[in-house]
């Protein structure tokens, strides 16, 4: 039996703090098919916290045998004060973050 686009479709959910990035991979019915958790590394900036951030989501894709061409969506979840609508994390205290454009495209998937 051929399977039909939507049965194709996954979604990456990630929630990230001062100490860990947490990536999930999901199907069309939003079961968690595999998942990826390591440290943030806050130390290193925002620019060294998103390539992790986007690490992460890559290390789940491969655990679950996929690859980008097969996620249809990414959402994240971030400490602090966001703005959802922009993607900008207004505040995030505990990763010294203020302003931080997180939905803007900031790095390239490899």
């Amino acid at each position: 039996m051929e399977e039909t686009k939507q049965e194709n479709e996954y979604y990456i959910g990630v929630d990230f703090g001062g100490t860990k990035i947490l990536s999930g991979v999901f199907n069309n019915k939003f079961e968690c098919i595999g998942s990826t958790k390591i440290s943030t590394k806050s130390y290193r900036g925002v620019d060294g916290v998103i390539r992790r951030i986007a690490k992460c989501i890559l290390e789940a894709i491969d655990e679950c045998d996929l690859n980008t061409n097969s996620i249809s969506a990414i959402g994240i979840g971030a400490p602090g004060v966001v703005n959802p609508d922009k993607g900008v994390v207004i505040f995030a205290p505990n990763l010294q973050w203020k302003d931080v454009p997180l939905k803007q495209e900031r790095c390239q998937w490899s």
